[in-house]
């Protein structure tokens, strides 16, 4: 056998021996390289045996013989200076398998471990683990562990979890898991499957929507003060465009409030010990506006005017109350002046009701959304024409947080407007609707709300700053970069999520990402572990947005035929009979069937009926969203 030997010691140079003499009797020898995440490379490299020091950087071995324990059966051997009886009695407690004091001859070790992998793998088999995103997967022992957390697993939802790990990364179909069952000695139907994912996604270890709040904070906090030199010429704001997707009773106010109640309590304070200066100003106001108009009743026009310049000198130094955070409930028309008093705003929304006013479920209408275009860029001013004026923001800044219901989300992919102009495109979007109650409230120890309403108070009391990144967070951000170029070309895994316009923006989203973890870190500049924190932050985003699109917005068979049809016809306008004709010969319809398919394509914002004017009688058409047949979109019928 080919055995793997995971050796974590931190001398380098007994490492480099042990790891030779290995490699002399054809083993495939590894030294860890991170000492804070050897669990990790653990489970990375799936080692046979484990080679231990006890005396480690950051955490002993016997933490870390611990937490190997937890997910494997794989042996270990304990390799320490450290012979006392005590050392080795612990040694075995925490689960060792044997103890080679310091210093050793390199025949004897290598005739231990021989031993130890003939007794583990000539009698007992080996064990397995799978790891994704901190999760491991103990297949042997049928359990998903996460940290200090253990979930235990029935067979099918250890098969349905296993498949997908494998496939981590991947977007795996249903059809794909059900031939994983049926290869067992499980016959399952569609409603089974959907019951075992159902069950499987209740026992989640990883809490996101706290995570995700927090990260929204911090963005809250930064917009309009932090500057990204990400490299020279190219500059990134802070803020995000944050979405929570969770369903009714999941608890969106209470975690919310938990995570960002902070924000608005210090807001009130600041504005209360401001008040008395907002009143005096206020009343200095109306004294001035009295004068002025006193002088227009007496005909003094040039006094007059004079005032007038007056007053508006005194409104820009006026104090304004500070409003920074701000809830959904607020319009386009408002943004605007708001940014311009203080500087960037952050909208934190926890029922969607943003969505519903960009979208125009507010007004017959439709709003303006360029100051959500531009509050996201930060770059180009935004100006607003008013009666009388106009309103320019120079570096306009805004930040978005929100928890909305799945039907929100849905319906705003499906406004070709917002997908058309960039909106859409601009939010991250995270979906929290497989994990049951939450009830983050009550599960936050006094402790941790203390410390972390501590920091929060920090990034509130935030200066003006410019973030820059060091050249190993460069060559991180860099690679993802090459990543997304990869996998986001046409027949790319990520080909829906670059056609949608995520993937173009992705690279400058996780710097943003990057600076806001560094911020709660503390220091100017970005290092590479919050690049590498960052870059999985935006790979979980992208594979949420996958997982949404490949819904295709929940069609039916009919309308998923239909619009397979309009596309592979690939023009613009076409006849609504022809595509009726075609359509009628398929089994699946009838022509009762094609109409309800034309209407739920129409419905969803693909496809728009109309008459198109002839020489003759005028011709029912068919006008296709313009934006799909750019794409190139491909219809899993």
């Amino acid at each position: 056998m080919n055995a793997r030997i995971f050796i974590v010691e931190d001398d380098r140079v007994i490492a480099r021996e042990v790891r030779q003499h290995l490699e002399t009797w054809g083993c495939e020898a590894r030294v860890v390289s991170d000492f804070r995440n050897v669990l990790g490379e653990f489970v990375a490299f799936d080692p046979h045996l484990v080679l231990m020091d006890i005396s480690l950087p950051f955490f002993n071995g016997y933490h870390w013989c611990t937490q190997i324990r937890s997910v494997s059966r794989v042996p270990v051997m304990f390799l320490s200076s450290a012979a006392e009886n005590m050392n080795i009695v612990m040694a075995m407690n925490m689960g060792a398998d044997d103890f080679i004091a310091k210093p050793f001859d390199l025949e004897v070790l290598m005739a231990k471990v021989q031993a130890l992998l003939r007794r583990a793998y000539d009698f007992a088999g080996t064990g397995k683990v799978l790891e994704c995103g901190g999760a491991v997967l103990d297949i042997p022992g049928g359990a998903l562990v996460y940290g200090e957390g253990r979930a235990e697993l029935t067979k099918n939802e250890l098969r349905i979890l296993q498949a997908l790990m494998e496939k981590h990364g991947s977007v795996v179909s249903r059809d794909a898991l059900m031939l994983r069952l049926w290869q067992t000695d499980s016959f399952v139907d569609e409603n089974t499957l959907t019951v075992n994912i159902t069950r499987l996604r209740k026992k989640r270890i990883p809490f996101g929507m706290p995570a995700l709040c927090a990260l929204g904070a911090s963005s809250a906090c930064a917009c309009g003060r932090v500057v990204i030199q990400v490299r020279s010429g190219w500059t990134e704001s802070p803020q995000l465009y944050l979405a929570g997707i969770a369903p009714p009773g999941a608890a969106k106010s209470p975690v919310l409030e938990a995570m960002t109640g902070r924000l608005f309590a210090l807001q009130a304070e600041e504005n209360k010990r401001s008040q008395i200066t907002i009143a005096r100003e206020l009343t200095e106001l109306s004294v001035l506006e009295a004068e002025r108009t006193a002088l227009v009743k007496k005909k003094q026009r040039v006094a007059a005017m004079e005032k007038a310049e007056e007053i508006e000198r005194f409104r820009q130094t006026m104090r304004h109350p500070v409003s920074r955070f701000i809830e959904g409930n607020t319009t386009a028309e408002a943004i605007p002046q708001l940014m311009l008093e203080n500087g960037g705003i952050a909208v934190i929304d926890d029922e969607g009701t943003l969505f519903d006013m960009v979208s125009g479920g507010r007004y017959f209408d439709n709003p303006d959304t360029s100051p959500f275009l531009k509050g996201y860029d930060g770059r180009q001013p935004l100006t607003i024409h008013r009666k009388g004026n106009a309103l320019v923001v120079d570096r306009p800044s805004m930040a978005i947080l929100t928890l909305a219901q799945p039907i929100v989300r849905d319906t705003l992919m499906k406004d070709p407007r917002l997908m058309g102009n960039g909106f859409v495109s601009r939010f991250m979007f995270a979906d929290f609707c497989t994990g049951g109650e939450l009830g983050a409230e009550e599960a936050i120890p006094d402790k941790v709300r203390r410390s972390y309403n501590t920091r929060l108070e920090a990034l509130y009391n935030l200066p003006d700053c410019t973030i820059t990144l060091t050249p190993e967070a460069w060559g991180v951000l860099d690679a993802w970069d090459d990543e997304l170029i990869e996998r986001g070309e046409p027949g790319g895994e990520w080909e829906a999520a670059s056609n949608a316009g995520h993937l173009r923006k992705m690279k400058g989203t996780t710097a943003r990402i990057a600076a806001n973890l560094q911020l709660w870190k503390g220091g100017a500049q970005i290092d590479a572990d919050s690049m590498r924190c960052a870059v999985e932050i935006a790979r979980y985003f992208v594979m949420n947005l996958l997982a949404v699109m490949g819904t295709q917005s929940n069609l039916g068979a009919g309308a998923k035929q239909a619009l397979d049809l309009i596309l592979r016809n690939g023009q613009a306008t076409q006849r609504e009979r022809d595509i009726k004709e075609a359509l009628s010969r398929r089994k699946l319809f009838r022509r009762a069937g094609v109409d309800a398919a034309l209407d739920e394509l129409e419905k969803g914002g693909y496809i728009r009926r109309m008459q198109k004017a002839t020489s003759g009688r005028p011709v029912r058409c068919i006008s296709v969203h313009p934006d799909l047949l750019a794409r190139k979109v491909v219809v899993d019928i």
